[in-house]
Order: C-alpha cells, then sequence, then structure tokens
C-alpha cells in the first residue's frame, strides 16, 4: 500500500513534520561504528525520508513499536548496558557534606564535590529534588550538632546541564545521580506544563505538532544542539524545555556530527552513581537510601504538584494550575510511527537501561531487604500524606492567579522541593523509621517558619 493510501492528508502532514527523524535510522545499529553525517540539504532529507517510507512500508511497520511497560525488560535488546549501582561510598571516605555557601538555594555555579542532582525537565525533578534536599539538610543536621553547623549539605538541584556544573566533579567527593522517564510521557508532559497550562496554547494535534518542531529542533542541525543557552539545555529553540538526555545529562558536551549516541549513553551510565526511574518513584527512593546508607526518614517525601498541582510560579511569577496531560487517540498513532520512534530512539534506550539497572541495583542490595524497607516505607508516605498535606503551607497553597509565596512563609525548603521537612520528621518519629539514629532534635536556628496568619488562614481554608 502507498504512503498515501495509508494516510489521511493530515497524517502526510504530520509525518513530513517528523520525516526528518527517519534518518535517524541508521542510529539503531548497536555496533557503535557508524556516525552520522549532516545532511546538505534539508528538503532533500525529507524527501528521501518519504520515498523510503512509501517504498519500505514493510520494513519500517516492523520497527514501529507501542512504549513498553515499565515493567517489561524482556521485549528489545539495548545498545545501552544496564548496571547494578553500588553502594556509596565504595571505599572509606564519609558521605561528602560540605559548606553549601551563603547563597545555595540559588547557587547553579560549577561545582566538583557534594550532592549533585541533575534536574532534567518533567521527569518529576521537583520531587528528585526534594528528596536530594532532605538528604543533603538531614545529613547536615546530624553532622552540625558534632561538627560545623550548616543548613545543608554542598548540593546542586537546578535544572542546569551536567556537563556546565559537574563536569570536572570528584567522583570520591561527590554523589552524583538524576532521574529519567519514558519520554513519550516526558513530552507530554512537557506540552501540557509549557504550553497547554501556561500559555492556554489547545491541547489539539497541530499545536502538539508544532511543539515537537521547536523542542526536538526537527532541523537536525540544531538538533542536540551542544551550544544552545537556555539555562534548562534546550537543544533547538531558545523556548525549548525537553532536552534530550544525551544533552542535559551527559558530562560532556554531545554534538549530533561528533560523536555517537551509543558511546554517549553509555558513558553516562557509567558516570552516574545512581539513576532513577520517574515511574518508580518510591522504589527510587528506598534504593537511594540503602545506597548511601541512609535511615528511610531521611528520603521520605510530599509530592511536589501534591498541593493541586500548580507550577509554583515558574511562568510570569504567577500559580498556575497545571492541567492534566493525556494521550488522544491521534496523539497514539503519531507515537506509534518508526519516524516518531527513532527521534526518542536514544531517551528510550536509556530509560529502559536505567529500570533494568534498578532491578539490578536492588538484587545486588538484597531483595528481601529491600523489599521488607519498600513495604514501610509506602505504608510511611501514605501516613505522611494523611497527617502533613493540609497542613503544609506550599508556594501555591492559596490557589491559581496568586504570587508564589517565598520560601521562608512556606514548609518547603525551596520552592515547591522539600515540602513538610518537619512534619515528615515527626512521621518519621511516630513509625521508627531514624534505623538506630537519634531523631532530629534541632536546637539551633532551622528554616524561617511560616507566618502564624497565613497558617491560620490556610487552617480556615481547609475547614471550608
Amino acid at each position: 500500500m502507498s504512503l498515501i493510501g495509508a494516510y489521511t492528508y493530515k497524517d502526510i502532514l504530520l509525518l513530513f513534520v517528523v520525516g526528518l527523524a527517519f534518518s535517524l535510522h541508521r542510529w539503531g545499529k548497536n555496533d557503535g561504528a557508524s556516525i552520522p553525517k549532516e545532511p546538505q540539504n534539508l528538503a532533500q532529507t525529507l524527501a528521501r525520508a518519504t520515498t523510503a517510507e512509501a517504498t519500505n512500508t514493510a520494513d519500517n511497520a516492523s520497527l514501529a513499536r507501542q512504549p513498553l511497560d515499565i515493567k517489561d525488560s524482556s521485549r528489545k535488546s539495548l545498545a545501552v548496558e544496564p548496571r547494578a549501582f553500588g553502594r556509596w561510598p565504595a571505599v572509606n571516605d564519609t558521605l561528602p557534606c560540605f559548606d553549601p555557601g551563603s547563597g545555595w538555594r540559588t547557587d547553579k555555579t560549577p561545582t566538583n564535590t557534594g550532592f549533585l542532582f541533575t534536574k532534567a525537565f518533567k521527569c518529576g525533578s521537583s520531587t528528585g529534588a526534594g528528596i536530594h534536599l532532605r538528604i543533603a539538610r538531614n545529613l547536615a543536621r546530624r553532622r552540625s550538632q558534632m561538627e560545623q553547623y550548616y543548613q545543608v549539605c554542598r548540593a546542586r538541584f537546578g535544572h542546569a546541564k551536567a556537563n556546565k556544573v559537574f563536569a570536572n566533579r570528584d567522583k570520591r567527593r561527590s554523589f552524583l545521580w538524576t532521574l529519567v522517564r519514558d519520554p513519550t510521557s516526558r513530552l507530554v508532559s512537557v506540552f501540557f506544563h509549557m504550553k497547554v497550562s501556561r500559555r492556554n496554547v489547545p491541547p489539539t494535534l497541530e499545536n502538539f505538532v508544532s511543539f515537537l518542531t521547536e523542542e526536538t529542533g526537527i532541523d537536525v542541525p540544531k538538533y542536540l544542539n551542544e551550544d544552545s543557552d537556555h539555562e534548562g539545555g534546550a537543544f533547538s529553540s531558545s523556548n525549548g524545555h525537553y532536552s534530550h538526555y544525551a544533552v542535559m545529562a551527559s558530562l560532556q558536551p554531545y554534538n549530533l556530527f561528533l560523536q555517537n549516541p551509543v558511546q554517549i549513553m553509555n558513558q553516562i551510565m557509567k558516570d552516574y552513581d545512581f539513576i532513577g526511574v520517574t515511574e518508580r518513584m518510591d522504589e527510587v527512593a528506598v534504593v537511594l537510601s540503602m545506597i548511601l546508607n541512609l535511615p528511610m526518614a531521611d528520603v521520605l517525601y510530599l509530592s511536589a504538584k501534591a498541593n493541586g498541582g500548580f507550577d509554583a510560579g515558574g511562568f510570569q511569577n504567577i500559580c498556575r494550575y497545571i492541567i492534566p496531560s493525556f494521550k488522544s487517540p491521534p496523539m497514539k498513532k503519531l507515537f506509534a510511527t518508526p519516524q516518531f520512534q527513532r527521534l526518542i530512539e536514544w531517551d528510550y534506550q536509556l530509560h529502559q537501561a536505567a529500570n533494568r539497572s534498578l532491578d539490578l541495583t536492588i538484587s545486588k542490595l538484597g531483595r528481601a531487604e529491600f523489599e521488607d524497607k519498600l513495604a514501610k516505607y509506602k505504608h510511611a508516605q501514605s501516613v505522611a500524606k494523611e497527617m502533613c498535606l493540609e497542613k503544609t503551607v506550599f508556594p501555591c497553597s492559596f490557589g491559581g492567579g496568586n504570587t508564589p509565596k517565598q520560601y521562608y512563609n512556606t514548609d518547603c525548603i525551596w520552592k515547591d522541593s522539600g515540602c513538610a521537612y518537619k512534619c515528615l520528621d515527626e512521621v518519621a518519629t511516630t513509625l521508627g523509621l531514624w534505623e538506630g539514629l537519634d531523631p532530629l532534635n534541632v536546637t539551633f536556628q532551622e528554616f524561617p517558619r511560616p507566618r502564624e496568619a497565613e497558617r491560620h488562614a490556610l487552617a480556615t481554608r481547609h475547614q471550608r
């Protein structure tokens, strides 16, 4: 069947928009020997891709796949090798708790020591940053009872490319981790957050395709552009927020035409002390505590969006409700095409390798111990939600349209990350989650507390 016969006019238009990704098919070779060359003419490339699609429909159909279930680790061989992450530190060193500096909340300068978190957009990264900050805060509290006082251990947790801030890290004096998410779900989430919710763009297929072009740089010379100056690591336009993992997580600048994606993704797996999977956040938290030999009390969290789905003023300094994302039938049809699958191929590969690595790590740490901890942790999370959610002051606790509260008027360590930290301490003490350590008994200055008037207003709102 010809391409014209198989698709409607709109489908062909969509294939045209994502058609250049067809040229990335040669990336799919696992031997890593072939490095793609820059096309001489974009129109010629699109024409070749469309012709190939029409004449090789059967071959292309065999390449199409639906995104795998997160627990399915058997259907696809990977060019990116999974690994079992080990306990940290591997040698007789102490956890990397250093002076954070006075401006630690907004410090995005390069560092080679401390707790380091690569915060990719829409990977549950605000929640991940909250766990990260709680670890840094709790460890500093325990150290401060014996040594010099820090509010937190040195930490980085902003949206920034790893190669800009962690390129020269000292592996014995830093712990580096990140979260990855299924790339299709991540793209949809970015679309709904940045376009639908923030800019009132209708969630149509045409608008999603326009967003996809803007975010992923379908014109290959800008695709995975290492020279983007956007703070969040966008690789195409200045407004992009997606950023492939090769760009965001690599400790070295990545360029499509100079380096091989297989090598880059495998190097990411080697460079990080831990890579978690967003879809398995509770398991990630428990494994993180086991890797670092920390009590489960240190990795409790309230979801960064648990207060009703507001974005904490990230756009125009106004609290905006984040409309829940969904995949419409036309979107699903687009996602099933070989072109789209090749577009996300290496993000998909890293996500699947990280998912398999999580299972390998659990086995290495001890599955029986892990399962026991996970059951206790899930119970603690449910108790924390019941005890802490309604009385916690978030940046946008008072609804949309308002200016978000500053951290010193909330129960959050920074913006919407690390929220309810004192209440989570209480939950940990009640449930005995300090695991041999004394519960935190802070007698020195804690983070500034919310104003009592705001606490009273919040309590009144919940009683209505």
